[in-house]
């Protein structure tokens, strides 16, 4: 009977011993693949956004995700960003600038309500970047990363989250100042229709002081839309790395 206990007690010991050799592998075995993963993940980043100038921000291919493991969840902050950038602003941003692009005096009065809308729209505008970049923010904070990877990681994500969102934010108020003063001309031009005569860029008018405010007004925009331009030009030089 003692035999048979001790040679069980044996056979028990040799079970334990070999499952926690083979829960030993299999943990080497996961951190050999995190770290590959990890590894492939860092170079990715630090080659195809951070090393590269201006924005870049690529879809990943299957083979890619699957070399990325769980990590390419942690790319989907980015892409998802950008892609939500895309709906937001792609569209509007030439709108913008074709509004305040006006070619005379005479364009401005014609697109008046062209011009409206789009100023109205930078308020939502604005709002839609702020919540992108603040969806994207909470996101980053929930990912678990090892230290080398999360030093690169940040990086990326300031040059394709932090960066062009903070960039696009600040273009827009010299674009709703762009505009508002455009549309101040035009509602001054129409108030004083009696007083005054537009013809293309031309403003002709009789009355000294109508003259001096239409001077005022069109040096205003000439301010405004200088300071729109080197918003404008920031923003190309971020997104093209100039």
């Amino acid at each position: 009977m003692g035999v048979v206990d001790h040679m069980s007690m044996l056979s028990r010991r040799g079970s334990i011993t070999i499952a926690l050799f083979g829960i030993a592998f299999g943990l080497v075995g996961c951190g050999d693949d995190e770290a590959a993963q990890r590894k492939a993940f860092v170079g990715f980043l630090q080659t195809r956004i951070i090393d590269k100038p201006g924005i870049h921000v690529p879809q990943l291919s299957d083979e890619l995700a699957r070399s990325f493991g769980a990590y390419a969840k942690h790319y989907a902050v980015i892409t998802s960003f950008n892609a939500e950038m895309d709906k937001s602003v792609g569209s509007f941003l030439p709108k913008v600038m074709s509004a305040a692009a006006v070619t005379s005096v005479g364009d401005a009065m014609r697109k008046r309500d062209d011009i409206i809308a789009v100023r109205d729209m930078i308020v939502q505008i604005r709002a839609a970047i702020s919540q992108n970049l603040a969806t994207a923010e909470a996101s980053r904070v929930g990912l678990a990363q090892p230290q080398d990877l999360k030093v690169v990681y940040d990086a990326a994500f300031d040059r394709a989250v932090r960066a062009p969102a903070e960039s696009l934010q600040n273009a827009l108020p010299p674009a709703e100042s762009a505009l508002q003063s455009i549309l101040t001309l035009t509602d001054y031009l129409n108030s004083h229709g009696d007083k005054v005569s537009v013809q293309g860029s031309i403003i002709s008018t009789s009355d000294p002081k109508v003259q001096s405010q239409v001077n005022a007004l069109l040096d205003d925009i000439n301010k405004k839309s200088q300071r729109l331009r080197e918003a404008q030009d920031r923003v190309n030089k971020l997104m093209a790395g100039g």
